[in-house]
């Protein structure tokens, strides 16, 4: 548990104990047009987080997640998805790292771990982001189909 001190003494808050061993969301949705995807980190930096999430008009819909690490991790990737059920995209870009370590009373010897957990959130707006631009521009191309023009009776 964080003592206030910034030292982690081996033990967890309850609620990081309540995420960690019900984890809300954990898994991942099965992939289909309206499923995005992005992850961040890696086993060597002792964390990597994966979020996948249906977009349902200019919101996410499910958001799932699987993380690698601590029970802190775990506990925040769970604690994150319960926070951006039917999120927008600005929600995604103005999420920072400290609003789970505050909630959670993670240690500050974790932070870089949380640091992870925000870059894969910022990968998946990235990931979103591309999806609308492509649906903008497919759109586009589909609002002014080229026709063929019928041919004039020619006089003569």
């Amino acid at each position: 548990m964080n003592t206030g001190t910034g030292q982690d003494d081996g033990a967890y808050n309850a609620a990081v104990l309540d995420h960690f061993l019900h984890p809300r969301h954990a898994g991942s949705l099965a992939p289909g047009p309206d499923v995005i995807g992005a992850a961040a980190g890696s086993l060597t930096e002792g964390a990597k987080f994966a979020f996948n999430a249906t977009l349902v008009h200019d919101r996410l819909g499910k958001l799932r997640f699987q993380a690698y690490g601590c029970p802190h991790c775990l506990a925040a990737a769970s604690w994150l998805c319960e926070h951006l059920q039917a999120a927008r995209i600005e929600q995604l870009d103005a999420w920072h790292w400290r609003d789970a370590a505050a909630a959670l009373d993670i240690p500050a010897a974790k932070y870089g771990r949380l640091l992870i957990l925000e870059d894969a959130i910022r990968a998946l707006a990235a990931v979103w982001r591309a999806r609308q631009a492509s649906i903008h521009a497919h759109g586009q191309e589909n609002s002014r189909p080229e026709r063929p023009q019928p041919e004039r009776p020619r006089a003569g």
